[in-house]
């Protein structure tokens, strides 16, 4: 098996994605945070963050996991008005994400053109007995 560094190698385009929900069902809950680590060549070339505003409360539990609550997002734009934006952001690059399955049910349409890597998959394929 070949080491990480050269798999990293292979995909020059990186960006690693992270978002935090109002819960667990796409279909009714939404996006509050969208985070996203762009790393080209191996290098980190840039760090975007994307706050956005629900239509409803933020659950208390997940204003405990996430800190995000309906203060620290009473400014922030929606989902809609945003989409655009973050699409453009994310053209061009692999997205790696944790369960990327969670990741690509909400944000649906945005990615739906660029390659996704899950990172738990890629974990298990490099590290099977662990």
């Amino acid at each position: 098996m070949p080491p990480v560094s050269v798999l990293a190698d292979s995909f020059g385009r990186l960006c690693f994605v992270d978002v935090e929900t109002t819960g667990l069902d796409a279909n009714r809950d939404e996006l509050i945070e969208i985070g996203a680590v762009f790393v080209e060549d191996g290098d980190v070339t840039e760090r975007k963050r994307w706050l956005l505003k629900p239509a409803a409360h933020v659950p208390p539990m997940v204003q405990a996991l996430t800190g995000l609550n309906d203060a620290a997002l009473a400014n922030a734009p929606r989902f809609a008005d945003l989409e655009l934006e973050i699409r453009a952001a994310l053209t061009g690059w692999t997205l790696v994400a944790h369960n990327a399955h969670f990741e690509r049910s909400f944000l649906r349409e945005t990615i739906s053109a660029n390659p996704v890597l899950d990172s738990c998959e890629v974990a298990q394929l490099l590290f099977p007995l662990a």
